[in-house]
Protein backbone atom coordinates (compact mmCIF):
# COMPACT_ATOMS: atom_id res chain seq x y z
CA UNK A 1 0.00 0.00 0.00
CA UNK A 2 1.24 3.22 -1.00
CA UNK A 3 2.37 5.55 2.10
CA UNK A 4 0.01 8.48 3.20
CA UNK A 5 0.93 12.11 1.92
CA UNK A 6 -0.19 14.51 3.92
CA UNK A 7 -1.66 18.24 3.40
CA UNK A 8 1.41 19.85 4.42
CA UNK A 9 3.99 17.61 2.93
CA UNK A 10 2.71 17.24 -0.42
CA UNK A 11 1.82 21.59 -0.68
CA UNK A 12 5.87 21.80 0.34
CA UNK A 13 6.97 18.71 -1.63
CA UNK A 14 5.20 20.35 -4.76
CA UNK A 15 7.27 23.42 -4.24
CA UNK A 16 11.02 21.50 -3.93
CA UNK A 17 9.94 19.58 -7.16
CA UNK A 18 9.36 23.35 -9.22
CA UNK A 19 12.46 24.56 -8.01
CA UNK A 20 14.30 21.31 -8.82
CA UNK A 21 13.01 21.92 -12.36
CA UNK A 22 14.17 25.86 -12.55
CA UNK A 23 17.77 24.79 -11.32
CA UNK A 24 17.69 23.09 -15.28
CA UNK A 25 16.98 26.44 -16.66
CA UNK A 26 19.17 28.62 -14.11
CA UNK A 27 21.83 27.40 -15.83
CA UNK A 28 20.99 29.55 -19.15
CA UNK A 29 20.94 32.44 -16.69
CA UNK A 30 24.12 34.22 -14.70
CA UNK A 31 22.34 35.52 -11.48
CA UNK A 32 25.57 38.03 -10.34
CA UNK A 33 23.47 40.09 -8.06
CA UNK A 34 22.24 37.72 -4.69
CA UNK A 35 18.83 38.59 -3.90
CA UNK A 36 17.92 40.78 -6.88
CA UNK A 37 16.39 38.24 -9.24
CA UNK A 38 13.48 36.85 -8.29
CA UNK A 39 11.87 33.69 -9.57
CA UNK A 40 8.98 35.98 -12.52
CA UNK A 41 12.23 37.52 -13.68
CA UNK A 42 14.68 34.37 -14.51
CA UNK A 43 11.76 32.44 -16.07
CA UNK A 44 10.38 35.66 -18.24
CA UNK A 45 14.45 36.37 -19.75
CA UNK A 46 15.93 32.78 -20.21
CA UNK A 47 17.64 32.06 -23.20
CA UNK A 48 15.55 29.14 -24.74
CA UNK A 49 18.15 28.86 -27.36
CA UNK A 50 20.68 27.41 -24.67
CA UNK A 51 18.28 24.57 -23.43
CA UNK A 52 17.07 21.55 -24.98
CA UNK A 53 13.65 19.81 -26.71
CA UNK A 54 12.73 18.02 -23.56
CA UNK A 55 13.86 21.28 -21.59
CA UNK A 56 12.05 23.58 -23.73
CA UNK A 57 8.68 21.13 -23.38
CA UNK A 58 9.55 21.92 -18.97
CA UNK A 59 10.32 25.05 -18.91
CA UNK A 60 7.27 26.35 -20.49
CA UNK A 61 5.18 23.82 -17.85
CA UNK A 62 7.00 25.20 -15.34
CA UNK A 63 6.89 28.63 -16.16
CA UNK A 64 3.14 28.82 -16.20
CA UNK A 65 3.31 26.91 -13.09
CA UNK A 66 5.34 29.89 -11.28
CA UNK A 67 3.41 32.39 -13.22
CA UNK A 68 -0.02 31.32 -11.21
CA UNK A 69 2.16 31.22 -7.99
CA UNK A 70 2.59 34.37 -6.04
CA UNK A 71 4.73 32.82 -3.15
CA UNK A 72 7.18 31.18 -5.82
CA UNK A 73 7.32 34.05 -8.29
CA UNK A 74 8.63 36.40 -5.60
CA UNK A 75 11.56 33.91 -3.88
CA UNK A 76 14.54 35.06 -5.51
CA UNK A 77 17.87 33.34 -6.19
CA UNK A 78 21.58 33.73 -4.48
CA UNK A 79 24.82 31.93 -4.47
CA UNK A 80 24.54 30.28 -7.91
CA UNK A 81 27.58 27.68 -8.37
CA UNK A 82 28.53 28.78 -11.51
CA UNK A 83 28.96 32.18 -10.00
CA UNK A 84 31.15 30.99 -7.26
CA UNK A 85 33.58 29.66 -9.46
CA UNK A 86 32.32 25.88 -9.94
CA UNK A 87 32.19 24.00 -12.89
CA UNK A 88 29.30 23.30 -14.60
CA UNK A 89 30.18 20.23 -15.78
CA UNK A 90 30.18 18.83 -11.99
CA UNK A 91 28.32 20.92 -9.82
CA UNK A 92 25.19 22.82 -10.32
CA UNK A 93 23.70 24.82 -7.13
CA UNK A 94 21.73 28.03 -6.16
CA UNK A 95 19.93 28.78 -3.21
CA UNK A 96 16.02 30.23 -3.61
CA UNK A 97 15.07 32.63 -0.59
CA UNK A 98 11.57 34.26 0.16
CA UNK A 99 11.18 36.56 2.51
CA UNK A 100 10.67 34.92 5.52
CA UNK A 101 14.05 33.59 6.33
CA UNK A 102 13.48 30.57 4.64
CA UNK A 103 16.13 29.11 2.05
CA UNK A 104 16.18 26.39 -0.36
CA UNK A 105 19.69 24.74 -1.26
CA UNK A 106 18.83 23.03 -4.60
CA UNK A 107 21.50 20.34 -6.34
CA UNK A 108 20.85 19.67 -9.94
CA UNK A 109 21.23 16.02 -11.56
CA UNK A 110 24.61 14.22 -13.06
CA UNK A 111 26.62 17.08 -14.63
CA UNK A 112 28.77 16.12 -18.31
CA UNK A 113 31.75 14.95 -16.23
CA UNK A 114 29.83 13.39 -13.33
CA UNK A 115 28.82 9.94 -14.70
CA UNK A 116 32.02 7.81 -13.15
CA UNK A 117 31.51 9.75 -9.93
CA UNK A 118 28.27 7.32 -9.48
CA UNK A 119 29.65 4.64 -10.25
CA UNK A 120 32.66 5.41 -7.53
CA UNK A 121 30.01 6.33 -4.67
CA UNK A 122 28.00 3.04 -5.53
CA UNK A 123 31.17 0.62 -5.34
CA UNK A 124 31.66 0.98 -1.80
CA UNK A 125 35.61 1.01 -2.31
CA UNK A 126 37.46 2.47 0.87
CA UNK A 127 39.00 5.42 -1.39
CA UNK A 128 35.19 6.39 -2.86
CA UNK A 129 33.33 6.14 0.23
CA UNK A 130 33.26 10.04 0.05
CA UNK A 131 33.26 11.18 -3.60
CA UNK A 132 34.62 13.89 -5.08
CA UNK A 133 31.50 15.43 -6.17
CA UNK A 134 30.03 14.32 -2.83
CA UNK A 135 32.64 16.47 -1.16
CA UNK A 136 32.00 19.79 -3.62
CA UNK A 137 28.73 19.41 -2.79
CA UNK A 138 29.34 19.74 0.92
CA UNK A 139 32.15 22.06 0.67
CA UNK A 140 29.55 24.11 -1.12
CA UNK A 141 26.54 23.70 1.16
CA UNK A 142 28.75 24.62 3.74
CA UNK A 143 29.90 28.11 2.28
CA UNK A 144 26.58 28.88 1.27
CA UNK A 145 25.11 28.52 4.97
CA UNK A 146 27.80 30.34 6.28
CA UNK A 147 26.63 33.64 4.22
CA UNK A 148 22.96 32.61 4.75
CA UNK A 149 23.67 34.00 8.72
CA UNK A 150 22.16 32.15 11.59
CA UNK A 151 18.53 33.01 11.35
CA UNK A 152 17.71 31.23 8.21
CA UNK A 153 15.60 28.27 8.07
CA UNK A 154 17.60 25.25 5.76
CA UNK A 155 15.75 22.65 3.54
CA UNK A 156 17.68 20.70 0.92
CA UNK A 157 16.46 19.55 -2.02
CA UNK A 158 18.18 18.09 -5.17
CA UNK A 159 17.19 15.51 -8.34
CA UNK A 160 18.86 12.46 -9.63
CA UNK A 161 22.30 12.70 -8.35
CA UNK A 162 21.78 16.15 -6.88
CA UNK A 163 19.20 14.22 -4.83
CA UNK A 164 22.19 12.11 -3.68
CA UNK A 165 24.10 15.14 -2.91
CA UNK A 166 21.37 17.32 -0.87
CA UNK A 167 21.11 13.48 0.91
CA UNK A 168 25.28 13.28 1.51
CA UNK A 169 25.43 16.94 3.03
CA UNK A 170 21.89 16.12 5.36
CA UNK A 171 24.68 13.95 6.97
CA UNK A 172 27.47 14.96 6.83
CA UNK A 173 27.61 18.65 6.97
CA UNK A 174 29.07 20.43 10.10
CA UNK A 175 25.94 22.38 9.87
CA UNK A 176 23.80 19.70 9.24
CA UNK A 177 21.47 20.76 12.89
CA UNK A 178 20.46 23.95 10.85
CA UNK A 179 19.01 22.03 8.19
CA UNK A 180 14.77 21.28 8.61
CA UNK A 181 14.56 19.05 5.72
CA UNK A 182 15.49 17.56 2.93
CA UNK A 183 13.16 16.63 -0.48
CA UNK A 184 15.41 14.21 -2.54
CA UNK A 185 13.81 13.93 -6.33
CA UNK A 186 14.94 10.28 -7.87
CA UNK A 187 18.28 10.49 -6.54
CA UNK A 188 20.28 7.23 -5.83
CA UNK A 189 21.35 5.95 -2.24
CA UNK A 190 24.57 5.10 -1.01
CA UNK A 191 27.06 1.70 -0.93
CA UNK A 192 26.69 -0.37 2.26
CA UNK A 193 30.17 0.42 3.00
CA UNK A 194 29.36 4.14 2.76
CA UNK A 195 26.78 4.10 5.06
CA UNK A 196 28.45 2.44 7.53
CA UNK A 197 31.69 5.10 7.39
CA UNK A 198 28.64 8.01 8.16
CA UNK A 199 27.66 6.62 11.19
CA UNK A 200 31.07 5.27 11.78
CA UNK A 201 32.01 8.89 11.87
CA UNK A 202 28.69 10.75 13.42
CA UNK A 203 27.56 8.38 15.53
CA UNK A 204 24.36 5.97 15.11
CA UNK A 205 22.44 8.81 16.85
CA UNK A 206 23.31 11.56 15.17
CA UNK A 207 22.87 9.71 11.59
CA UNK A 208 19.31 8.39 12.27
CA UNK A 209 18.51 11.84 13.30
CA UNK A 210 19.60 13.46 9.41
CA UNK A 211 17.78 10.45 7.66
CA UNK A 212 14.74 11.13 9.76
CA UNK A 213 14.79 14.68 8.27
CA UNK A 214 14.56 12.91 4.51
CA UNK A 215 11.65 12.17 2.34
CA UNK A 216 11.43 10.79 -0.89
CA UNK A 217 9.85 11.37 -4.15
CA UNK A 218 10.43 9.00 -6.99
CA UNK A 219 7.55 8.27 -10.06
CA UNK A 220 6.20 5.23 -10.25
CA UNK A 221 8.95 3.01 -12.17
CA UNK A 222 11.84 5.31 -11.94
CA UNK A 223 14.97 3.56 -12.20
CA UNK A 224 17.52 5.58 -10.34
CA UNK A 225 16.03 6.10 -7.09
CA UNK A 226 16.36 2.32 -6.41
CA UNK A 227 20.37 2.19 -7.51
CA UNK A 228 21.95 1.80 -4.01
CA UNK A 229 21.18 1.41 -0.48
CA UNK A 230 18.52 4.08 0.28
CA UNK A 231 18.81 5.65 3.77
CA UNK A 232 15.06 7.34 3.45
CA UNK A 233 12.52 5.78 5.80
CA UNK A 234 10.85 3.68 4.31
CA UNK A 235 7.47 5.30 5.66
CA UNK A 236 9.03 8.67 4.03
CA UNK A 237 9.38 7.35 0.32
CA UNK A 238 6.84 8.25 -2.13
CA UNK A 239 5.75 7.08 -5.43
CA UNK A 240 3.87 8.74 -8.30
CA UNK A 241 2.44 8.12 -11.43
CA UNK A 242 4.88 9.88 -14.50
CA UNK A 243 2.01 12.21 -15.99
CA UNK A 244 4.26 13.37 -19.05
CA UNK A 245 4.06 11.31 -22.58
CA UNK A 246 2.71 8.22 -23.21
CA UNK A 247 3.48 5.87 -20.45
CA UNK A 248 5.20 4.00 -22.39
CA UNK A 249 8.47 5.36 -22.80
CA UNK A 250 10.13 4.45 -18.83
CA UNK A 251 13.02 6.73 -20.15
CA UNK A 252 10.68 9.58 -19.11
CA UNK A 253 10.04 8.40 -15.74
CA UNK A 254 13.33 9.93 -14.61
CA UNK A 255 12.60 13.69 -16.17
CA UNK A 256 12.17 16.10 -12.80
CA UNK A 257 9.04 17.62 -14.10
CA UNK A 258 7.57 13.90 -14.49
CA UNK A 259 5.68 14.35 -11.13
CA UNK A 260 3.77 17.48 -11.52
CA UNK A 261 0.60 18.03 -13.15
CA UNK A 262 0.65 21.36 -15.23
CA UNK A 263 -0.75 23.02 -12.42
CA UNK A 264 2.29 22.13 -10.21
CA UNK A 265 0.40 19.44 -8.56
CA UNK A 266 1.03 15.79 -7.31
CA UNK A 267 -1.31 12.90 -7.78
CA UNK A 268 -1.81 10.43 -5.23
CA UNK A 269 0.78 8.23 -4.31
CA UNK A 270 0.57 4.71 -5.53
CA UNK A 271 2.84 1.88 -5.27
CA UNK A 272 6.11 1.87 -6.76
CA UNK A 273 5.94 0.29 -10.37
CA UNK A 274 7.25 -3.27 -11.82
CA UNK A 275 9.94 -2.17 -13.44
CA UNK A 276 11.23 0.02 -10.71
CA UNK A 277 11.15 -3.21 -8.37
CA UNK A 278 13.25 -4.85 -10.84
CA UNK A 279 15.40 -2.46 -10.83
CA UNK A 280 15.93 -2.38 -7.06
CA UNK A 281 16.38 -6.32 -6.86
CA UNK A 282 19.55 -5.95 -9.14
CA UNK A 283 21.01 -3.01 -7.31
CA UNK A 284 20.72 -4.93 -4.48
CA UNK A 285 22.13 -8.12 -5.67
CA UNK A 286 25.09 -5.99 -6.72
CA UNK A 287 25.42 -3.94 -3.38
CA UNK A 288 24.98 -7.50 -1.32
CA UNK A 289 28.72 -8.11 -3.49
CA UNK A 290 31.71 -7.43 -1.68
CA UNK A 291 33.64 -3.63 -3.20
CA UNK A 292 36.12 -5.79 -5.42
CA UNK A 293 33.34 -7.77 -6.93
CA UNK A 294 30.91 -4.78 -7.13
CA UNK A 295 33.56 -2.20 -8.80
CA UNK A 296 33.74 -3.34 -11.96
CA UNK A 297 30.25 -3.50 -12.84
CA UNK A 298 29.50 0.31 -11.61
CA UNK A 299 32.37 1.40 -13.55
CA UNK A 300 31.17 -0.44 -16.74
CA UNK A 301 28.04 1.22 -16.77
CA UNK A 302 28.87 4.11 -15.64
CA UNK A 303 31.69 4.24 -18.67
CA UNK A 304 29.17 3.78 -20.98
CA UNK A 305 26.86 6.34 -19.82
CA UNK A 306 29.58 8.47 -19.50
CA UNK A 307 30.41 8.04 -23.15
CA UNK A 308 26.61 8.31 -24.31
CA UNK A 309 25.63 11.06 -21.94
CA UNK A 310 28.84 13.28 -21.23
CA UNK A 311 28.60 15.29 -24.39
CA UNK A 312 32.66 14.92 -24.64
CA UNK A 313 33.31 16.59 -21.30
CA UNK A 314 36.48 14.81 -19.96
CA UNK A 315 35.17 12.97 -16.97
CA UNK A 316 35.56 14.28 -13.39
CA UNK A 317 38.19 11.41 -11.43
CA UNK A 318 39.22 9.29 -14.41
CA UNK A 319 38.71 8.65 -18.03
CA UNK A 320 36.78 6.02 -19.91
CA UNK A 321 38.69 3.25 -21.98
CA UNK A 322 37.07 0.20 -24.03
CA UNK A 323 39.39 -1.86 -21.59
CA UNK A 324 37.78 -0.70 -18.61
CA UNK A 325 33.88 -1.07 -20.18
CA UNK A 326 34.89 -4.68 -21.49
CA UNK A 327 36.71 -5.35 -17.58
CA UNK A 328 33.21 -5.21 -15.78
CA UNK A 329 30.89 -6.73 -18.19
CA UNK A 330 30.73 -10.39 -16.91
CA UNK A 331 30.04 -9.10 -13.59
CA UNK A 332 27.32 -7.01 -15.09
CA UNK A 333 25.44 -9.64 -17.04
CA UNK A 334 26.22 -11.96 -13.80
CA UNK A 335 24.64 -9.70 -11.37
CA UNK A 336 21.41 -9.50 -13.46
CA UNK A 337 20.93 -13.15 -14.07
CA UNK A 338 21.00 -13.69 -10.03
CA UNK A 339 18.76 -10.81 -9.80
CA UNK A 340 16.62 -12.44 -12.06
CA UNK A 341 16.23 -15.96 -10.30
CA UNK A 342 13.79 -18.36 -11.80
CA UNK A 343 12.49 -17.04 -15.34
CA UNK A 344 10.25 -20.30 -16.31
CA UNK A 345 7.18 -18.33 -14.97
CA UNK A 346 8.17 -14.99 -15.47
CA UNK A 347 8.94 -14.81 -19.17
CA UNK A 348 6.03 -12.58 -20.37
CA UNK A 349 6.03 -10.25 -17.36
CA UNK A 350 10.24 -9.75 -18.50
CA UNK A 351 9.52 -8.86 -21.69
CA UNK A 352 6.96 -6.69 -20.99
CA UNK A 353 8.61 -5.00 -17.99
CA UNK A 354 12.04 -5.55 -17.76
CA UNK A 355 13.25 -6.01 -21.93
CA UNK A 356 11.32 -3.54 -23.12
CA UNK A 357 11.54 -0.20 -20.71
CA UNK A 358 15.42 -1.15 -20.76
CA UNK A 359 16.27 -1.47 -24.63
CA UNK A 360 14.07 2.09 -24.53
CA UNK A 361 16.39 3.88 -21.90
CA UNK A 362 19.22 2.81 -23.53
CA UNK A 363 18.46 3.97 -27.10
CA UNK A 364 17.37 6.93 -25.66
CA UNK A 365 20.59 7.36 -23.85
CA UNK A 366 22.79 6.77 -27.26
CA UNK A 367 20.59 8.10 -29.90
CA UNK A 368 23.69 8.42 -32.45
CA UNK A 369 24.28 5.11 -32.04
CA UNK A 370 21.38 2.97 -31.78
CA UNK A 371 22.34 0.63 -34.58
CA UNK A 372 25.21 -0.44 -33.06
CA UNK A 373 23.88 -0.73 -29.38
CA UNK A 374 21.05 -2.78 -31.04
CA UNK A 375 22.98 -5.12 -32.69
CA UNK A 376 24.85 -5.34 -29.39
CA UNK A 377 21.99 -6.35 -27.32
CA UNK A 378 20.62 -8.81 -29.54
CA UNK A 379 24.57 -10.69 -29.25
CA UNK A 380 23.98 -10.05 -25.14
CA UNK A 381 20.58 -11.12 -25.35
CA UNK A 382 21.67 -14.77 -27.11
CA UNK A 383 24.56 -15.40 -25.17
CA UNK A 384 22.79 -14.37 -21.74
CA UNK A 385 20.11 -17.47 -23.35
CA UNK A 386 22.55 -19.87 -24.34
CA UNK A 387 24.22 -19.35 -20.57
CA UNK A 388 20.48 -21.12 -19.69
CA UNK A 389 18.50 -18.29 -18.56
CA UNK A 390 15.22 -19.11 -20.05
CA UNK A 391 14.37 -16.08 -21.10
CA UNK A 392 12.99 -16.85 -23.97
Amino acid sequence: MANPLSKDLKLTAEQQAILVNVLYFVEAYDVQDNGLVTLKKLLKEVDKSLLNENDIRAYEKIKKIVMSDTYLQNLTIWHQSKVMGYDMQGLNAAVFKDGNNNAFVVFRGTGNAEWLDNGYGLSGLPEHLHTTQQKEALEYFDKVVEMLGKDVSITVTGHSKGGNKAQYVTINSQYRDRITACFNFDGQGFSPEAIESFKSKHGAESYQEAVNKMYGFNTQNDYVNVLGTTVIPEDHLYYFENVIGSGLNYFEDHFADAFLNDDGTFLDPVEQGVFSKFVQNVSDELMSRSPNERAPATNTVMSILQTFMGEGAEPIGGNVTPEKVIYGLPEVVDTLIAALGDPASLILWQFRFVLLPTVQIIMESAKGIKETLKNAGITLWYSVKNLGTGLW
